[in-house]
């Protein structure tokens, strides 16, 4: 999680120079660098995202297009790369680039689908607090989001459960 909370680490630190180089986590290219637990996390981003959420304070470092933090999920996705351009919105963009003092800077639209996605963006709520940290959350439950991760309980989420077999015993003692 602290590739994408903004917490700092060596590791971070140095992932997100040598690796990362600006881009962001969701768009990075598995060109075989990095360690072998790198191309991992990379591997493991679409499971990835069924448990992050991001909360919007200040917007100062999530990413527009490219970070969970609408309900739509990645809005990259949602209307294409074409997006970018029809809205004049950097990909690059942070949240804080295109909401200022509570109100979104978007331009206006004729075409149906850009004028349904611009209105699901305004009518999504945020906490207004400039001055506040934007926050990664992680899935708790099946529900809840929360500030906690904790890798056991990731692994019983997504593992598959199956019954003890007769043999366990000898195996794993």
């Amino acid at each position: 999680m602290s590739l994408l909370d903004g917490n700092s680490s060596l590791w971070v630190d140095w992932v997100k120079t040598h690796l990362m180089r600006q881009e962001s986590f969701w768009d990075i290219k598995d060109i075989g660098l990095g360690s072998w637990v790198w191309r991992k996390l990379l591997q493991l981003r679409a499971t990835t995202k069924q448990f992050i959420r991001m909360e919007v304070h200040s917007g100062q470092s999530m990413r527009f297009w490219t970070d969970l933090w609408h309900p739509l999920g990645r809005l990259i996705e949602v209307v294409g790369e074409i997006g970018t351009q029809k809205l004049g919105i950097a990909r690059t963009a942070l949240v804080c680039d295109v909401r200022n003092d509570g109100h979104w800077r978007f331009r206006r639209f004729r075409n149906r689908h850009m004028k349904d996605f611009i209105q699901a963006i305004e009518n999504d709520r945020l906490e207004e607090d400039q001055f506040g940290q934007d926050v990664v959350l992680w899935r708790m439950n099946d529900t809840e989001f929360g500030k906690g991760f904790t890798t056991s309980e990731t692994w019983q989420k997504i593992r598959i459960h199956s019954p003890a077999v007769p043999w366990s015993k000898v195996v794993y003692g």
